[in-house]
Parts: C-alpha cells; sequence; structure tokens
C-alpha cells in the first residue's frame, strides 16, 4: 500500500530519474580518468613525481625529488595516498593515482545530499545539491585528478556537516563532537597545510557564537574550550609529520617557510596594490564565485543575490553554511599569492 501510495504521487518515478542522473555523473567523473588531457592543475605533475620517486625509496619519510625546491612541497597524506593506490608503484597508472580523488568528490557529494535531504525535508532537494556540487567546473577540473583539493574538500566539510545535521545536540556535545572535528580537520591539515586551522577555528566559533545568540559570557565556559581542542588535535594530528620524519628541519624550512610564509611575500610589487589592483586582487577572487560554477553561474549569481538580499530572513541552517563561505573567503584573501 505504501509503495503504491508514492507511486500514485509521482514521487517515485522522480527519484529513479534523479537517481540516473547521479549514476550519470559518476560515470562522467570515472570517464577517460587515465587520460593525460583531462582538466587539471599543473601540480599534478610534481606530485606524481615526488610520489613515484618516495615509492621507490621503499620509505615513506623522507618524501623524495629530482625537482630542486620541490620535495617538501605539501605533507605526505597525497603522495602516501598515491603510494597505496599504486601498490608502492608497482601498478603505476594514472587511473590508479587518481581513482581515489573521484571517490573523495563522490564522498563530499553525497554529503552535500544528506545535508540538503535533511535541511530541506526533501530528497529530491538532496539529489538537486549533489549534481549543482558535481557540475561545478571546479569540481570536475580539480575533484579528478591527483590534487589535495577532493580530500581537503572532503575532511574540512565532514566537520561542519556532522555539527549542522546534529544539531543541536551536536553543539552540546562535550567531547565527541569536538574530538571528531580536531580528528577529520588533522587529517585534512596533513593534505594541504596546518594554516588552514585558522578558518576552520574560526568558523567553528562563530558557529558556536551565533547558536548561543551571540552572548560572549556563554559562549566562552561552553564553548570555547570546544574551539580548542578541536583546533589542538588537529595541529597534533598535523604535527606527526615532523616527529616520523627523519629530517624535520628540511620539513620547517621549505613546507613551513618556503610553502606558507612565502606566500605572504608580494614579491616588491606592494601588499596593498597587490590586494586592489593586481589580477589576484580580492576582487577578481570574489569573481572566482561565478566563474569556478561553470554553466551554473547564473544561478549561483542568484543564490548570491537572493541570499544578500533576505540575509535577516534567512534560517539559521543556511546562515552557518554563508559564515563557512565568507571566512574562507577572507582567509584565503590574506595571501599575497591569492587563488580561486
Amino acid at each position: 500500500m505504501k509503495v503504491s501510495a508514492v507511486i500514485g504521487d509521482n514521487h517515485f518515478p522522480r527519484l529513479l530519474w534523479w537517481g540516473a542522473a547521479l549514476l550519470l555523473a559518476v560515470f562522467v567523473y570515472f570517464y577517460a580518468l587515465d587520460s593525460q588531457y583531462i582538466p587539471k592543475n599543473g601540480d599534478e605533475y610534481p606530485y606524481t613525481h615526488i610520489t613515484r620517486m618516495t615509492a621507490e625509496s621503499g620509505s615513506m619519510l623522507p618524501l623524495r625529488s629530482g625537482l630542486s625546491q620541490m620535495r617538501n612541497t605539501k605533507p605526505p597524506l597525497l603522495f602516501w595516498q598515491g603510494i597505496a593506490s599504486t601498490d608502492w608503484g608497482r601498478d603505476w597508472t594514472l587511473w590508479n593515482l587518481r581513482f581515489p580523488s573521484v571517490v573523495y568528490t563522490l564522498l563530499t557529494a553525497m554529503l552535500a545530499l544528506l545535508l540538503a535531504g535533511k535541511l530541506s525535508g526533501s530528497r529530491e532537494t538532496g539529489f538537486v545539491a549533489a549534481l549543482v556540487f558535481l557540475g561545478f567546473f571546479s569540481t570536475y577540473r580539480y575533484g579528478r585528478p591527483f590534487l589535495t583539493d577532493p580530500a581537503l574538500a572532503f575532511w574540512l566539510f565532514l566537520p561542519f556537516f556532522i555539527i549542522l545535521r546534529g544539531r543541536p545536540e551536536s553543539f552540546n556535545s562535550r567531547l565527541a563532537v569536538p574530538l571528531a572535528v580536531g580528528l577529520s580537520v588533522g587529517v585534512g591539515l596533513l593534505y594541504k597545510s596546518f594554516v588552514l586551522v585558522v578558518p576552520v577555528c574560526i568558523a567553528l566559533a562563530w558557529w558556536y557564537l551565533r547558536e548561543r545568540n551571540y552572548r560572549v559570557r556563554e559562549f566562552l565556559p561552553r564553548d570555547g574550550y570546544k574551539v580548542i581542542l578541536a583546533g589542538a588535535l588537529a595541529l597534533g594530528v598535523f604535527s606527526l609529520w615532523f616527529l616520523l620524519d627523519p629530517d624535520p628541519a628540511a620539513v620547517w624550512k621549505e613546507f613551513v617557510l618556503g610553502e606558507n610564509v612565502g606566500k605572504l611575500d608580494p614579491h616588491s610589487s606592494g601588499y596593498l596594490r597587490k590586494l586592489l589592483w593586481s589580477s589576484t586582487s580580492i576582487w577578481s577572487l570574489a569573481l572566482d564565485f561565478l566563474a569556478n560554477s561553470g554553466l551554473f553561474i547564473f544561478p549561483t549569481a542568484a543564490l548570491f543575490f537572493l541570499a544578500f538580499r533576505d540575509g535577516k530572513a534567512l534560517p539559521g541552517e543556511k546562515k552557518l553554511l554563508w559564515i563557512w563561505i565568507l571566512t574562507l573567503f577572507i582567509f584565503f584573501a590574506i595571501p599575497s599569492q591569492r587563488s580561486g
């Protein structure tokens, strides 16, 4: 009786169509994955080089490279992922290197599906969210190659997914949620950089503060330690790189100083000028929100307009998600080397 009622309301056939569309998206993401000509970022070449040389050394650390100043360019987790997926380089193919990236991208799409479905009360809205995420050009370009972006998107969004989907109980969790957030973010840091703990902790504190209606005296004793605990645990997970690497001084010099602090150097062009008037200015960074959407540029522009117009009337969950977006934008606008 229940099945026939669903079919009679035409919900079941629509869900079948959404499921078929999602299967098509999965096929597209795996299609030609072993090609050298898929849309990608040039960073994939040095990353594959470091992975192969490290695998050939027979040791996971230190990272190896034949390229000058291109060894500790990223934390080791991406390279360990490539070593595992290629069986220490014995089954070296682009497909084996890249398929974990697609898996991560599809997992992030699943988070979007589950969260949108929960917040809207509609399974169809969940499918729309997943398909739009996969339909963004930036997702397709950076979500398939052997890059840090797919894993980073998953591990940094997972904590906010957990908190938002479990609201309000998740906000009142004393240890379980903060520990889960710290571990998840820590894994993300081991893919990209320790500095990403900053926007995560800022957004997390902002979320907790808003949940307490911006009552600081209530926020500090109830939630302040949760943000500190999550951030400290994440940095603790990242610090395993220094503890396990036999040459931590090289990690400090090449990664911390060269790869991270070096991004604040305006290279004699002036920080303020580069911030406001260069090709990597804050304005170009803002426009990349639209450019990254590809064919979804007009719906994305409309989304920003409606959020700006109806800001005060937005549901609480949407405001929290906009806080995360705004925090990331401000944080990535700080370095002199900005990339959308």
